[in-house]
């Protein structure tokens, strides 16, 4: 069982992964370094840019940080790697984690913070997510929490332009939170084996989040965790043809065993 957490003795290690994020780069490396709890150690994971990104985590980042390239990679594998670079003997403790940023989520300066807090105050908890505002209106909700259909497609149940008037700052639990800013317990991460490479950019996120429930921990977004995220429609950047197969692969792989060969040939004919 988890033990509870000492308060101020977590060691947060930032992962930043960038791919062709060289614009909105800078507000992120700013965003992190603004923080008012500074995190413990950085990593940079460049998925192979054309614009200059690589050079922009190396400079942009703490001093002392590690910059990894990592051509062809998506966002799970490129955090793959970078846990993998640490080597620490530390990443199997209680009191590690990962804080993953994309190249274009911006942190405002307590989120953190208010991360760490929720964690502190619930050792059940082991994944926490902030919320997801709009970065050019952040008046506007990208998402507070997602969850998945019964058809398996990552759903998000804040509706398109929708002004933040507090209504979701009393969600807690959730099956799964925005990879953008999620905050995970470096052990559970090791046990979950990390993000599925099944599901490279669509559905991965909630998908890591309903793991780690069924692994008996509890996931939660932290809605005063804020970050300023630029466009995240993952569905509409990935194409429906990716979208319909990853929700294909996420029904069959939570069905029961004697409805999976049913499933399987009716998503066939369908």
């Amino acid at each position: 069982e988890a033990s509870e957490l000492i308060p101020g003795t977590a060691h947060v290690t930032a992962i930043v992964v960038s791919h062709d994020g060289a614009r909105l780069l800078p507000a992120t490396l700013d965003g992190l370094k603004a923080q008012s709890r500074a995190v413990d150690a950085s990593i940079g994971v460049d998925t192979g840019s054309s614009d200059g990104s690589s050079g922009v985590l190396r400079s942009g980042l703490p001093s002392g940080a590690t910059v990894l390239d990592a051509p062809g990679a998506f966002f799970g594998t490129a955090v793959a790697a970078a846990v993998h670079s640490t080597h620490e003997a530390a990443n199997e403790a209680q009191s590690s984690w990962y804080w993953l940023l994309h190249d274009d989520s911006a942190p405002e300066p307590d989120a953190l913070k208010h991360l760490l807090d929720a964690v502190e105050k619930a050792p059940s908890v082991t994944v926490a997510g902030c919320k997801q505002v709009e970065a050019n209106r952040p008046d506007r909700l990208v998402d507070v929490g997602l969850t998945m259909t019964r058809s398996g497609r990552r759903f998000n149940r804040v509706a398109p332009d929708e002004v933040d008037q507090g209504q979701y700052d009393h969600t807690s639990d959730s099956l799964g939170v925005n990879s953008a800013g999620l905050l995970i317990r470096a052990d559970v991460y090791a046990t979950l084996g990390g993000f599925d490479p099944a599901l490279p950019g669509v559905g991965d996120d909630v998908d890591l989040g309903r793991r780690a429930w069924l692994a008996g921990h509890r996931v939660v977004v932290v809605p005063e965790a804020r970050i300023r995220h630029h466009n995240d429609e993952v569905e509409a950047v990935s194409g429906p043809r990716v979208t319909e197969r990853a929700a294909a692969y996420s029904r069959l792989k939570f069905a029961s065993g004697l409805a999976l060969p049913f499933l399987a040939v009716w998503m066939l004919i369908a």
